[in-house]
C-alpha cells in the first residue's frame, strides 16, 4: 500500500527511549558510593580506607584492593577463609579490622604513599565489576621549631628587615608563611629559597622576608614577628619574636630633630635652648651696637 501500516517515532522520542534504557540499566548495577583515602597520613599511624558501595540487584562476588598495580587485599564472602592479604614490602594490613567495605593499614611509612584502588565485583550472571581510585601521602612531621636568622635586637623606624625563616627537616617540605602583628606578609616582600635535601632524603624549607619598616609596623613599641609552619592539617607550628623599637631620628620631635644628626652621621643628644634663653642673650648684644653707632655719629658733626 501507499502507506506504511509502521507506527513512526519521533526523533526526539528514540532519544528519550535511549536514556530511559540507559538509566534503568545503571540503576540495577553495582555502583561505589563513597571511597575514602586520606590525602594525608602521619608516619607510624594506622590509617582506615573505606570503600563503600551499593550492589542494587546484585550478589557480591569480591572486592579487592591495590595499591598502584599490585593486589594486596581481597574478600570474597563465598570462600573460605572470606579474607586474604597478600605481601607488601611497604604495607601492613590488620585482617581483623578489614572486611568487605574497610581497610586497616597499619604503621605506615613514607614508602605506604601512592595510589590505592577499590575494586568491586558482581557475582553471576552479570559479573559486573566497578571501581575508584585515591592517592595517599604519608608525612614525615618535623621534629624541630622553625627558627629564624638575621634578628637584631632593636629596630628604628626606616631600617630594613632581612631576616630567613628555616624549617626542620620533613616530608614532605613544610609550607611557610611570615606575619607582622598578626598580619600576612605579601608576596612582593618575601624571598623563596631553593628546598635542601637531607641525608635522609627529607626536605627543609626556608623562607627570606626583607621589608623596610614604617611606624605602622611598631605596634605599642614592638615589632611582632611570626614565621608558621605548616603541612596539610596534620603539622601546624610557629616561633613568634617581639621586638622593641628603639628611639631614632624619625621618632624625635621636629625641634629636636635637626639638632641630633652629627658630622659624622652620629646620632646624639643634644639639649636644645629654650625661646627665652635666646632673647636674654641676643638683647644686650643689640642695646650694645646702637650705643656705638650712636657715639660714632655725634663725634663726626662738632657744634
Amino acid at each position: 500500500s501507499r502507506y506504511s501500516d509502521t507506527p513512526i517515532v519521533h526523533p526526539n522520542m528514540k532519544h528519550l527511549l535511549i536514556l530511559l534504557v540507559v538509566f534503568v540499566t545503571v540503576s540495577l548495577t553495582i555502583r561505589i558510593k563513597d571511597l575514602r583515602i586520606p590525602h594525608h597520613a602521619v608516619a607510624g599511624s594506622s590509617v582506615l580506607l573505606v570503600c563503600d558501595y551499593e550492589l542494587q540487584n546484585d550478589k557480591l562476588y569480591s572486592i579487592k584492593w591495590y595499591k598502584g598495580k599490585r593486589e594486596i587485599f581481597k574478600y570474597m564472602p563465598g570462600s573460605n577463609p572470606a579474607v586474604t592479604s597478600f605481601h607488601h614490602p611497604s604495607i601492613r594490613i590488620d585482617k581483623k579490622l578489614s572486611s568487605g567495605r574497610n581497610l586497616t593499614i597499619l604503621g605506615v611509612t613514607r614508602q605506604s604513599s601512592g595510589r590505592f584502588k577499590c575494586e568491586v565485583s558482581a557475582d553471576a550472571p552479570t559479573f559486573r565489576t566497578i571501581h575508584e581510585s585515591g592517592d595517599m601521602v604519608v608525612v614525615e612531621r618535623p621534629t624541630e621549631k622553625p627558627s629564624i636568622e638575621g634578628l637584631k635586637t632593636k629596630y628604628e623606624v626606616g631600617d630594613t628587615l632581612n631576616l630567613t625563616c628555616t624549617a626542620g627537616p620533613s616530608f614532605p617540605a613544610t609550607s611557610l608563611s611570615w606575619y607582622i602583628n598578626s598580619a600576612l606578609v605579601e608576596p612582593y616582600y618575601l624571598l623563596n629559597y631553593p628546598l635542601e635535601t637531607t641525608r635522609d632524603h627529607k626536605e627543609k624549607s626556608r623562607l627570606g622576608l626583607i621589608l623596610k619598616l614604617h611606624r605602622d609596623h611598631f605596634h605599642q613599641g614592638d615589632l611582632n614577628l611570626r614565621c608558621r609552619a605548616r603541612i596539610s592539617t596534620l603539622y601546624d607550628d610557629e616561633l613568634r619574636v617581639s621586638l622593641p623599637i628603639s628611639i631614632g631620628p624619625q621618632n624625635i620631635p621636629v625641634l629636636e630633630s635637626r639638632e641630633t644628626l652629627t658630622a659624622n652621621g652620629d646620632n646624639t643628644s643634644r639639649a636644645v635652648m629654650p625661646l627665652s634663653s635666646h632673647l636674654w642673650i641676643t638683647f644686650p648684644l643689640i642695646l650694645s651696637l646702637l650705643s656705638r653707632k650712636e657715639k660714632t655719629f655725634v663725634g663726626s658733626f662738632p657744634f
